[in-house]
């Protein structure tokens, strides 16, 4: 064991640790990008909500339920004013 890195895992694991560790601390980007403008609103109906990713970010609405996102506006089915996405 002398002369390795880590004595308890063999090396194969000891290099996908290190790749695990970079991926897990790598973080997404989670600043709003907006969507309608003063100048331009941007209103969806049920059928056409936006999936942001494919499901991995989110979309904040302004419906007449309230503000909602995406996924709780499709459960309420209600559309509304896309403010932002987010991921």
């Amino acid at each position: 064991m002398a002369g390795q890195d880590s004595p308890r895992f063999p090396p194969s694991f000891r290099s996908m640790e290190r790749h695990t560790n970079l991926w897990i601390t790598r973080q997404p980007n989670k600043q709003p990008r907006c969507v309608s403008r003063p100048g331009r609103r941007v209103y969806y109906g049920i059928r056409d909500l936006p999936r942001v990713y494919n499901g991995l970010g989110i979309a904040i609405l302004s419906t007449p339920r309230g503000v909602l996102s995406d996924n709780e506006a499709r459960t309420a089915k209600v559309g509304g004013e896309v403010l932002c996405h987010v991921f």
